[in-house]
């Protein structure tokens, strides 16, 4: 009979060991994700802001504003769809 407990006991202890272990292994793979994310968020961040700068440059902001204040006045409508 006390052979059987120590082998509970025994199994217990395996079955806690790789409990801990696939949870350490979950959280280093979720901190790897985490920082391949961030790393793409500041690529696109970074892409965005280089083409904003770009469309700024060619498009003058009084045409902006127009464009955006017609869309309003017609409902969303633009001068070629009316």
């Amino acid at each position: 009979m006390k052979c059987l407990l120590h082998h509970k006991q025994q199994l217990r202890n395996l079955q806690q060991t790789k409990k801990s272990f696939l949870t350490s292994q979950a959280q280093k793979a979720l901190d790897g994700a985490s920082k391949n994310v961030e790393a793409l968020m500041k690529t696109q961040e970074w892409m965005f802001k280089k083409q904003l700068k770009q469309y700024s440059s060619k498009v003058p902001l009084q045409e902006v504003c127009t464009a955006e204040l017609q869309k309003t006045t017609h409902g969303g409508l633009n001068s070629e769809t009316i």
